[in-house]
């Protein structure tokens, strides 16, 4: 691995994978937050007219510019240039699935969990019925709250309940 100039980069021509403003944004605020533990994947030859075209990592490369960094990790690669652009599709495409109570376990200890790039709409979407990690975030995030007035031994008390089932959240 090896740092170069932001300036020395390009995009690979016709990157098929897109990124909206607002995930742009979140990618900028998990590079200042985070660094860049995962370095970019660049073209290093034997194709001289392709040099330091980016394989993967376009999106942090565009996120580390915005965030003002001179240089960005690299790690070169070197092959052919039509098995390069196969390599950028399979660096985006080849991915899992959340496995979702294991996701709220490492949530759950998070003070700010839009630092990981999950919007609250997102975190809803998730988690459309109650967990662990729902069920502690909803008092200080007012996530799935619900407050009703209970009447309990004849006096009024106020519980707040999950507006997903119901639950009580301590």
């Amino acid at each position: 691995m090896k740092h170069v100039p932001v300036h020395k980069l390009r995009e690979m021509p016709g990157n098929p994978r897109q990124i909206t403003s607002s995930e742009l944004k979140a990618l900028v605020r998990s590079i200042r937050e985070f660094g860049m533990p995962q370095p970019l994947v660049v073209y290093a030859g034997p194709e001289k007219e392709h040099v330091g075209e980016i394989i993967g990592g376009h999106q942090r490369w565009k996120a580390a510019k915005l965030a003002g960094w001179k240089t960005v990790p690299v790690i070169p690669w070197r092959g052919p240039y039509r098995k390069a652009r196969a390599l950028n599709v399979a660096l985006n495409k080849i991915s899992g699935d959340w496995d979702l109570e294991k996701l709220a376990d490492f949530l759950r200890d998070l003070e700010d969990v839009e630092v990981t790039g999950f919007t609250r709409e997102e975190i809803e979407a998730l988690f459309p019925q109650p967990t662990a990690y729902t069920r502690t975030l909803a008092p200080a995030e007012n996530l799935y709250v619900e407050e009703t007035a209970e009447e309990v031994d004849g006096e009024e008390v106020r519980i707040r309940r999950c507006a997903c089932c119901g639950q009580p959240i301590r």
